[in-house]
C-alpha cells in the first residue's frame, strides 16, 4: 500500500450573481408560504420584496441570490413597512 496519495478533483458548478448581507436583514413574507426573502426600494421609492435563497453562509454572513443586480436595501425598519409603501429613504452616506 502507497501512503500519502493525493487525487484532484474537479466540480463543475454554475455561476450566478449573488449578494452578500447579514442574516439579521432576511425576512419572512406574510404571505401563507412564508417566503424568505429581502425588502427593497426601487426607482419610485416603493418598498419591494424579493424572494431570495440562501447560496452559503458564513460567520460575517449569508451570500443570497435573487435580487436585481443593484438594488437598494432597507437595512433598518424594514418589519415596519409593507410592500407597495412609498418611503423616504436615506442612503447609509448620509448618515452622520
Amino acid at each position: 500500500l502507497d501512503s500519502g496519495l493525493t487525487a484532484d478533483i474537479k466540480v463543475p458548478v454554475s455561476e450566478r450573481y449573488a449578494h452578500f448581507v447579514s442574516p439579521s436583514l432576511l425576512f419572512l413574507s406574510a404571505n401563507s408560504d412564508g417566503e424568505l426573502g429581502l425588502k427593497t426600494v426601487n426607482a419610485d421609492n416603493e418598498v419591494e420584496f424579493y424572494k431570495t435563497t440562501i447560496i452559503t453562509g458564513g460567520n460575517d454572513g449569508v451570500w443570497v441570490d435573487g435580487l436585481p443586480h443593484e438594488t437598494r436595501l432597507i437595512t433598518v425598519g424594514q418589519g415596519f413597512v409593507k410592500t407597495g409603501a412609498k418611503v423616504d429613504p436615506i442612503d447609509e452616506a448620509d448618515i452622520p
